[in-house]
């Protein structure tokens, strides 16, 4: 029988999950069928090598939060299609957005009890082609990607993990900061048009943030589109036009409740591709995240990948 593989990161959840594993471990080899082999990722972008290595395997369970979802997503689309495993998440890290939008279990516990009874779901992968410096990358991304203001929190966390700053309260921090540096970058958005013989559509714009978006959730719980479905075959895109800091600050807790769409100064929009420049640099080039981790800078093209990656709900 095909064995499962298991990507552990120890260090998610600022390092609660070492402390679970055992338990965990046990749990899923009473409830889980077959052999298993289990990994630990060691350092950043480890996850992307070993999942890149579960080519044929009966499931791939991963163990972490957001930023290890991202890791091994981008180690499966480094496989052949047809030799992709089916991919299980255990939810065990600070924000678990991607594992809310698709209403999985909360607490880790949780997700491995479920895993029984769990049936596969096509699930939208998106690709970045994006600078790093004078470098042209790709990454993919399976929840959120942002450019902005979002993309200015992930650059604040990064610093203060540096300094061995970590929690909940680093990245409310982190936001604060962030506010009151608070920028509307020159941009033009390109939207490629979903039907042939449609033209694109551009946005020219000064905007805080722009989010583009698979799943509906993001920043530990913010409901930044409602509407987004990972399986819909499109990306929701939620634009904010130019804002005061009073204003942002006075409209930040409706995205939590996701009734920040009805702002006037909030645009929505739909596409399975699209480009974003920045038309003009007046200081620093406005930074880029996916799933919460600082990728680089404008300019940056999106591509919907449809129904890429099985995963287990």
């Amino acid at each position: 029988m095909t064995s499962t593989l298991i990507i552990v990161n120890p260090a998610s959840a600022n390092g609660a999950t070492a402390q679970r594993w055992p338990a965990l471990a046990a749990q899923l080899r009473a409830c889980w069928p077959g052999p298993i082999e289990t990994v630990m990722s060691t350092a950043p972008g480890h996850a992307i090598q070993l999942a890149s290595t579960s080519a044929g395997r009966a499931a791939l369970i991963c163990v972490g939060g957001d930023g290890t979802v991202n890791e091994v997503i981008n180690g499966l689309m480094h496989i052949n299609a047809t030799q992709r495993p089916p991919l299980a998440l255990v939810q065990s890290g600070t924000g678990g957005d991607f594992a809310r939008a698709l209403g999985l279990p909360k607490t880790a516990d949780a997700a491995v009890a479920s895993l029984a009874s769990a049936q596969p779901r096509r699930i939208d992968v998106g690709e970045i082609a994006y600078m790093k410096g004078r470098e042209l990358r790709t990454r993919y991304f399976i929840n959120v990607a942002g450019l902005g203001f979002d993309a200015e929190v992930s650059h604040e966390i990064a610093r203060a993990g540096e300094r061995g700053h970590k929690g909940k309260a680093v990245y409310f921090l982190s936001v604060f900061k962030s506010l009151s540096r608070l920028r509307n970058h020159p941009l033009r958005i390109t939207l490629m048009p979903q039907t042939n013989g449609d033209e694109p559509q551009t946005i020219e714009c000064r905007s805080s943030m722009v989010a583009v978006c698979n799943g509906g959730f993001f920043g530990g719980g913010m409901h930044i589109a409602p509407h987004a479905d990972p399986s819909d075959g499109a990306f929701d895109i939620v634009l904010l036009d130019s804002m005061s800091q009073l204003e942002f600050l006075l409209n930040f807790p409706r995205v939590y409740r996701g009734t920040h769409l009805t702002h006037p100064k909030v645009r929505i929009a739909r596409a399975s591709a699209l480009r974003i420049e920045q038309m003009s640099v007046d200081g620093e080039p406005v930074r880029l995240q996916a799933e919460g981790e600082l990728l680089g800078t404008a300019p940056v093209s999106f591509r919907l990948i449809s129904g890429a990656i099985e995963v287990l709900v």
